[in-house]
């Protein structure tokens, strides 16, 4: 961070939190514990970092079922600020004042705005050279994909076909289910594919991992993989692009493809005629769903078919890892870490376990 910008956050928090002064000495206290909750305090180490290095206070570091603690005075009474394994806590002699505590967590809350601004000066950099983890929403995604497929294919299979599909809400509700799993199916894929780079020899320096990120999935399949040469990732490619062309694109952009299929043209004496006549199956299901069942039988395979490929893949070690919901950082040791576990199956199992007992220590806080 430049030495001006330091300066001018120091200079905010010399006068904003003047109230906090280090720890003064008393015998032993009756504590009573107030839960500070994640909507007032959503990144409780931005308070750890503007106490330990705004006002030079002293942090306790990892004990059992703690992350850290910090010892401190406002106005003269003793308190303690600590992030537990049950939540953000601050410790206040019992039979403070309420008013006396509400300012309390007032300074505190200014004293993470102040952390923010001061390490908002250096996210960009930290961002374009790659030193950044990504939290795994696989979970998420995945979760959203299997429930719109599942509710999908219970409504599908209640719906009529035929003329009596217009009078048929199953169908249309089988469809909205569709486009949502389509969409779920997209973002997981585009989520996994950043998680899965650590296993690659992508480089992420130089603004390449923010670019990797914001990319479209063809950009995104053309860094990870060699198509001209990569006979499995070809078929990903075509595989996607199929589905993105006939199911994808006409839902995202308003119900309009490439092929004019939304169009209808006039002739007097006749009703509108689609715009590809022949070369465009109209069925009646279309005035109802954008998906129909036929469709979304084969839509389903495609989808299956992918995930198969993507297993198979060079990239297949990083989708496993994505699966189990670790983290993953681009740093350097990271990386290379990823990439030796990429050898072969025993060393991925082997990396994996080790990874989930990292993260179940951090979960717990059994330090």
């Amino acid at each position: 961070m430049p030495r001006m910008s330091r300066d001018k956050f120091q200079a905010r928090a010399d006068h904003a939190l003047a109230d906090i002064q280090p720890p003064n000495e008393h015998g032993s206290i009756k504590w009573e514990r107030y839960k500070l909750s994640l909507q007032e305090f959503p990144v409780p180490d931005l308070v750890l970092f503007a106490l330990t290095r705004m006002r030079n206070l002293m942090a306790l570091g990892r004990g059992e079922k703690v992350a850290w603690s910090i010892d401190a005075c406002f106005r003269n009474t003793p308190f303690q600020i600590a992030l537990r394994k049950f939540g953000f806590q601050l410790l206040l002699p019992k039979g403070t004042p309420q008013e006396l505590r509400l300012r309390l967590v007032g300074c505190l809350q200014t004293a993470a705005q102040l952390a923010a601004g001061s390490l908002k000066e250096n996210v960009e950099q930290q961002v374009d050279a790659g030193n950044v983890s990504i939290d795994n929403q696989y979970r998420v995604f995945n979760g959203a994909y299997v429930f719109f497929r599942q509710q999908a294919t219970e409504r599908y299979s209640t719906s009529q076909s035929g003329m009596f599909a217009l009078l048929d809400p199953a169908l249309a509700e089988a469809g909205y289910c569709a486009g949502a799993m389509l969409n779920a199916y997209f973002s997981r894929l585009e989520h996994v594919l950043v998680l899965a780079l650590p296993f690659t020899n992508f480089d992420p320096s130089n603004g390449a991992l923010r670019g990797f990120a914001l990319n479209r999935l063809q950009d995104k399949l053309k860094a990870i993989f060699n198509l001209s040469k990569d006979g499995t990732a070809k078929r990903i490619h075509d595989v996607l692009g199929q589905v993105k062309n006939t199911f994808r694109d006409p839902i995202s952009h308003g119900g309009f493809d490439k092929r004019g299929t939304a169009f209808f043209f006039h002739v007097p004496g006749l009703a509108a005629l689609p715009a590809l006549l022949t070369d465009h199956k109209v069925s009646v299901e279309r005035y109802v769903t954008h998906i129909t069942q036929t469709e979304f039988e084969t839509l389903c395979r495609q989808l299956d078919d992918c995930d198969t490929l993507l297993d198979q893949s060079t990239i297949g070690p990083g989708i496993q890892y994505a699966r189990t919901g670790l983290s993953v950082s681009f740093s350097t040791r990271f990386r290379e870490a990823c990439r030796n576990a990429a050898a072969s199956p025993a060393a991925l199992e082997g990396f994996i376990d080790q990874q989930l007992e990292i993260a179940d220590i951090n979960e717990n806080m059994d330090y």
